[in-house]
């Protein structure tokens, strides 16, 4: 058992097996005592805090006390019975996939200035022989394991920059459907420059779309034009317009910048009056490709984090869900995404990669995230699987700095591939993103007290 001092006042975790882990955490003079894997929250004061360090060092009667609290009733935050260890993957022994991510084109109609991808720097895509054949792979793969069901993910780029091949794809992936009588579930990732031909094929062809819009026309047209220079938010609107008008599912992602955080909440208005999307998620830039030569700055922590909640109430004002990835007190589990040794993203060289943030072989990640490829002389899928194993060692349980954070089987030890880019500032300097991790799953541990009306420190 261990204590520590930072980023949570103390933590306490006993043998393997024994599914109690607790950490306290400073809150306005009192503290949040918090156990994860029985899904409590409790609001204490010093000698709560105090029975944590007592079952630190050993004391029987501390940790039977613990114990207890550990299984009251009160605080619980999803209502699950028993303790539940956090989840993980189920590696399979060979690497069959039943879902891909196909990013088809690096080309795209946009010219954001601060792409991780720099889109349209490259115009390669995809050949039709690698489409075709990864395809048939993923039903081969599903047939091998008796699943009646494949996912495929449409990325990029942008398929409006590469559409025919788009639209022969799925048309595709529709004569195996019927042919074998495997369902396709389909999703693609979406700028929204599309025309009304595209906006009525794409809804009545794919279920769902993540549709990248920064907020109203001001913010939008700031950064996402044209190649050519030309304003986006007016058609984007229209895609919107179309989305709603015929209830199509999607969810918008807004790219939040230093220059944009202070309107974040004016962000969230204009998203909740102008269109029907259930769940935005507002995420701070990412200094790669464009926005890696300055021109484009992150906002700072606490700034994302005070405007995120500003943001948040309004969301929450207009029954909208305001998400940010790295906060997330549903989930318990020990890896960020499946990037991290269950995802298959085929690149528009057939490259397979884990990440598709990490889609060029040129990108110093490739070393770790890159795993395999597309053969087209066997028509298989080639793996490295001393570079696959390499991906499994990625969760959070191989993170030494991450061990004494509340967050640690929330955000999981972060997005890998940002982790990755951020190691250059030391093992000993807490990263702008783990400080909004922390800040956001805090106001979601306070919310859960809340909600069940917890005002009084527990009885010792």
């Amino acid at each position: 058992m261990t204590v520590t001092g930072t980023p949570t006042d103390s933590f306490v975790t006993l043998a393997p097996g024994d599914l109690m882990e607790v950490f306290t955490i400073s809150h306005q003079g009192r503290y949040l005592v918090y156990f994860p894997f029985h899904r409590r929250v409790l609001l204490g004061n010093a000698a709560l805090v105090d029975l944590v360090r007592q079952a630190n060092v050993g004391d029987a009667t501390a940790l039977e006390r613990l114990s207890e609290l550990a299984s009251d009733k009160m605080g619980s935050l999803l209502g699950v019975g028993g303790p539940q260890p956090p989840g993980g993957r189920r590696r399979r022994t060979q690497f069959l996939p039943t879902s891909v991510t196909l990013l088809l084109t690096e080309d795209c109609t946009m010219r954001c200035r601060y792409c991780y991808a720099a889109g349209g720097k490259s115009r390669r895509r995809m050949p039709w022989k690698v489409v075709t054949g990864v395809i048939d792979r993923l039903f081969d793969n599903a047939r091998t394991l008796g699943c009646n069901q494949v996912a495929v993910t449409f990325h990029g780029g942008d398929m409006g920059a590469v559409w025919p091949l788009f639209v022969e794809a799925r048309e595709y992936l529709r004569d195996k459907e019927c042919s074998l009588g495997i369902r396709v579930a389909t999703s693609v990732g979406t700028n929204g420059l599309l025309d009304k031909a595209q906006r009525c094929w794409l809804t009545s062809n794919i279920e769902s779309a993540t549709l990248s819009l920064d907020g109203p026309p001001k913010i939008q047209d700031l950064y996402r034009r044209t190649p050519d220079g030309q304003p986006t938010s007016n058609v984007v609107m229209e895609t919107v317009a179309h989305f709603d008008a015929v209830e199509f599912s999607y969810g918008i992602r807004s790219t939040i910048t230093a220059a944009t955080v202070a309107s974040m909440e004016h962000i969230a208005r204009y998203l909740c009056s102008n269109t029907r999307a259930r769940n935005i998620q507002m995420e701070p830039v990412y200094p790669h490709g464009r926005a890696g030569g300055g021109e484009v700055v992150a906002p700072g922590a606490e700034e994302f984090v005070e405007n995120f909640r500003k943001a948040q109430r309004v969301a929450s004002s207009c029954g909208r869900k305001l998400i940010y990835s790295g906060a997330r007190l549903d989930v318990l589990t020990d890896v960020f995404c499946k990037a991290c040794g269950d995802s298959c993203v085929v690149t528009p060289l057939g490259e397979l990669t884990s990440c598709y943030e990490v889609a060029n072989a040129e990108d110093p990640r490739a070393e770790t995230f890159f795993f395999g490829r597309y053969d087209e002389a066997t028509h298989n899928l080639v793996v490295d699987e001393a570079r696959r194993e390499n991906l499994f060692a990625l969760a959070v349980t191989g993170r030494p700095q991450c061990q004494d954070c509340f967050c640690k089987w929330h955000c999981a030890g972060d997005c890998p591939a940002k982790v990755l880019m951020a190691e250059g500032a030391g093992p000993n300097e807490v990263l702008d993103r783990c400080t909004v991790n922390r800040e956001l799953t805090k106001d979601q541990l306070l919310a859960s007290l809340a909600s069940s009306a917890l005002a009084t420190p527990p009885a010792q």
